[in-house]
């Protein structure tokens, strides 16, 4: 238990950890210069367009003023103001360019990223999509990619707003300390203490607010989803369960409504010190220009200019530091989707390739396992071999450990103790993609997906698809009827996607699951309660076809149905964990033991007795 609270805590580290400031920006500048170059020759121009906007209407204003109160001779004036107003129409159709181009640039580069986030949650190992701390991180990660203006992109466009203002700023100081350095540094100061008081503020908030809520969002995407999903609508109607539903819903906001009057507070504090700053920095700004035209030190001219530029300044002053107050949060934002993409979710899984065209044993020794930060063993002391081409069934009751044996085979998990064996190699000497090519399983919380049945098949896109092995499969299973649909095995399935899909039984979803199966064509056939779903007579239709369907392939029963053991070669019984019978159909009948109990409990209800005929 100790090294799984190390590696517990070894994550939470991981999985909360900070790169720092500059780190982040240079990942988002790496980001565009690898998805997008352009993008950052984009920011650069902007800046300049922006900084050029910006001042070129103090000019302006100075040159009508000081023609106005001297002896300037109009033309000269006139041709001045027509360049200006030439060059302000060139800049702003430059700017509006660039700002359309870097728009849907920044978006392209997010989707790349998100693309990356998406394959670390498709790829990590499967025990750590059950790990509520790796949830979590997955869930903060979310909010780093999920619009346009927060995390990826909002770094995107606070790193544009930092380029910006610094251009607009320098000119600004160029401008301003011609007549005073003083009054220059003196506005940057009170700029830069509402910067830090505002920065103190949010960090906070997000430490000690917005962090903890992470759970929440959890918990309120669950809810939101039981109360849209189609599999649930049916109990939410005839059991009633509005008015119960309803009452989580709020209990699960009340969570989240504290946090925002909490937050409230600090944002009503962060509001009036900035308001109170910016008052101080325009009566500096008002009283030192006022004094200088009162001691003709400057022309009314000269007045406007400073007056405006001094303003522009200021104002891009607050806004530079209020840019890198943001960039700062938006880099707690990359943290975590950072965090979540460099965890290391893949353990050591080895180089071997699966060697083909030969036959594959499979042994287990030895093997325990418990699921990790847990106590109790799932499996206890397994040992087991699988010999090629062999129909194994694995039988017993809820609980028993049935399903997790067959995780730890499919390498879903690792054994806590214990070797699992390839042909006397063990398996976690071999590469895990080439591993998984070794199995067809069919999962009993399988899911249809809202795409066309070939595709549920095949698993690929519709061009790559063998069609006449889905037609030869289809017939094998009884699914030919989907022949005689409009668009035959390209019909799409679930209205999710498609206003045209076709929402199927229980029993076709299995259907579909035993041919997507079958289409893959490996070595090892693997079926969790695969007859579930169906009837009693499609049941028997499957097993009396069942070895024309595997053909030579090593089969693996999960199965609650005892009726289906007897077209299996061996059948392993298990009870708390423990394999405590192994044998044939009618070795164990034999024994008297579990297996004998179970089969004869659901045996006399398929008997047709005199009896039963009479009642």
């Amino acid at each position: 238990m100790k090294t799984n609270n190390n590696k517990n805590n070894k994550d939470n580290k991981e999985l909360y950890r900070e790169y720092g400031f500059f780190n982040n920006i240079f990942f988002s500048i790496k980001a565009m210069y690898k998805y997008k170059k352009v993008l950052i020759l984009f920011q650069l121009v902007f800046g300049i367009c922006i900084t050029i906007q910006k001042y070129l209407y103090s000019i302006e204003f100075k040159i009508i003023v000081d023609s106005l109160t001297g002896n300037a001779v109009f033309n000269n004036v006139l041709y001045k103001i027509i360049l200006l107003l030439f060059i302000s129409l060139i800049v702003s159709f430059l700017q509006s360019y660039i700002s359309e181009e870097k728009t849907w640039g920044y978006v392209y580069v997010r989707y790349k990223l998100l693309r990356n986030r998406n394959e670390k949650a498709m790829t990590m190992d499967y025990e750590n999509l059950e790990n509520p701390v790796i949830l979590d991180c997955y869930s903060r990660s979310f909010f780093a990619c999920c619009n346009n203006l927060n995390g990826i992109e909002g770094m995107f466009h606070c790193i544009e707003d930092c380029i910006t203002s610094l251009f607009v700023v320098i000119i600004g100081f160029c401008i301003i300390n011609s007549l005073s350095i003083f009054i220059s540094l003196l506005l940057i100061l009170l700029a830069f203490i509402s910067f830090l008081i505002i920065s103190k503020i949010n960090k906070y908030t997000k430490q000690n607010i917005w962090d903890p809520l992470i759970p929440w969002k959890r918990r309120f995407e669950y809810i939101q989803q039981i109360i849209t999903n189609f599999n649930t609508a049916k109990e939410i109607r005839l059991y009633n369960l509005k008015n119960w539903l309803f009452t989580k819903v709020q209990n699960i906001n009340s969570e989240k409504i504290k946090a925002q009057r909490e937050n409230s507070k600090f944002c009503i504090i962060s509001n009036l010190t900035s308001s109170l700053i910016w008052i101080i920095a325009n009566c500096i700004i008002y009283y030192w220009l006022v004094k200088l035209v009162n001691l003709r030190q400057i022309s009314i001219g000269n007045f406007s200019l400073y007056l405006t530029s001094s303003s522009v300044f200021y104002t891009y002053t607050v806004n530079f530091f209020s840019a890198l107050n943001r960039l700062m949060q938006e880099t707690y934002k990359q943290n975590d989707f950072r965090a979540y993409i460099d965890f290391k979710g893949q353990k050591s899984k080895g180089d071997l390739e699966i060697p083909s065209g030969i036959d594959y044993e499979f042994e287990f020794k030895n093997v325990s396992f418990k699921y990790p930060n847990t106590n109790n063993f799932i499996l206890k002391n397994i040992n087991i071999k699988i010999k090629a081409g062999e129909k194994l069934a694995i039988v017993g009751l809820n609980g028993a450990g049935k399903t997790t044996f067959v995780k730890l085979l499919l390498r879903l998990y690792e054994p806590t103790s214990g070797v699992i064996l390839l042909n006397d190699i063990p398996i976690n000497k071999y590469n895990i993609k080439s591993w998984f090519t070794l199995f067809s399983p069919v999962f009993q919380d399988a899911q249809v997906l809202s795409f066309s049945l070939a595709e549920n098949i095949g698993m690929m896109d519709a061009a790559y698809i063998e069609r006449e092995r889905i037609d030869k499969i289809l017939n094998a299973i009884g699914l030919s009827y989907f022949f005689y649909k409009k668009n035959g095995i390209d019909t799409p399935l679930l209205r999710i996607l498609s206003e045209d899909g076709i929402e199927l039984s229980g029993g076709e979803k299995q259907k579909i699951f035993l041919a997507r199966a079958l289409y893959k064509n490996a070595p090892v056939i693997i079926f969790d309660e695969p007859t579930a779903a169906l009837d009693v007579f499609s049941e028997q239709r499957l097993y009396e076809n069942f070895s024309n369907l595997t053909g030579n392939k090593t089969s693996i029963f999960i199965t609650h149905r005892l009726c289906s053991t007897k077209f299996c070669s061996s059948i392993a019984v298990f009870s708390d964990g423990i394999m405590c019978e192994y044998g044939t159909h009618y070795e164990l009948l034999k024994q008297n033991g579990i297996y004998k109990k179970l089969f004869e409990t659901q045996a006399k209800y398929y008997k047709y007795t005199k009896d039963n005929k009479e009642k």
